[in-house]
């Protein structure tokens, strides 16, 4: 298999819910430090990439995803 590897991160917080900075921000970083795709994962709250469409193109992908927190057992779970 001579496949192609993708640089990427599956968790990123923004200002949405934890993080320090807004989603607009984070996903320019991410694009111009060279990363192929970026999951927007903010904690109980879908920040939808849509808004950030323009920032799409051949070389840089959002997907869309969400950080859920639920209980368990006394404890904070987060999915």
């Amino acid at each position: 298999w001579s496949g192609e590897w993708f640089k990427g991160n599956t968790h990123t917080h923004t200002t949405e819910s934890d993080g320090d900075s807004p989603p607009e921000y984070v996903a320019r970083w991410y694009k111009d430090h060279g990363y192929d795709f970026l999951v927007l994962s903010d904690h109980n709250v879908f920040t939808d990439p849509a808004e950030l469409a323009h920032l799409v193109d051949s070389t840089f992908l959002l997907i869309a995803g969400e950080e859920v927190t639920s209980g368990f057992d006394g404890a904070s779970v987060h999915v």
